[in-house]
């Protein structure tokens, strides 16, 4: 129960996602090999490129490494079918996948490219307030991710 309390008050902003720590350019994860496909996407999709921001949800399942934000589509429409509303991909391949639009996060940061489905995201909605998926997390959170440890596997 507390493992579960835990959970939800993980806020999932890209500072707790982030793998590395480390500012500045990212280099792809070891062993992803990266297209240079950043632009194109699937049918019945839209890739608003990056510097939108992510869609927040509560599925936010990062899948590990794609070639490609079209890439990454792909594989979370694999595992998701139907419900799958948004991707984020950062540049360095990680993928995650998105059951709902709910409002976005990390807006402006150009490193993580977003596509979502048009038959359910038809305008982005508005910038994640502090009780909604960005804001305010407790320390221990910080240093779990700064030595390389995952909140919801600690």
């Amino acid at each position: 129960e507390a493992s579960e309390k835990k959970k939800e008050k993980t806020k999932k902003t890209k500072k707790n996602r982030k793998k590395d720590g480390a500012p500045g350019p990212r280099r792809a994860l070891q062993g992803c090999s990266l297209t240079g496909d950043l632009w194109s996407s699937p049918s019945g999709t839209t890739n608003h490129g990056n510097s939108d921001g992510w869609c927040y949800s509560e599925l936010d399942q990062d899948v590990g490494c794609t070639e490609s934000p079209r890439d990454c589509w792909e594989t979370c429409l694999y595992y998701y079918g139907d419900d799958l509303v948004a991707i984020d991909w950062n540049d360095d391949g990680t993928c995650y996948c998105q059951n709902d639009c709910e409002c976005m996060s990390d807006v402006g940061d150009d490193e993580t490219y977003l596509i979502t489905r048009d038959s359910r995201v038809g305008a982005l909605p508005h910038e994640c307030g502090p009780d909604e998926g960005d804001g305010d997390h407790d320390w221990y959170e910080d240093w779990m991710w700064e030595n390389g440890c995952r909140p919801d596997y600690c």
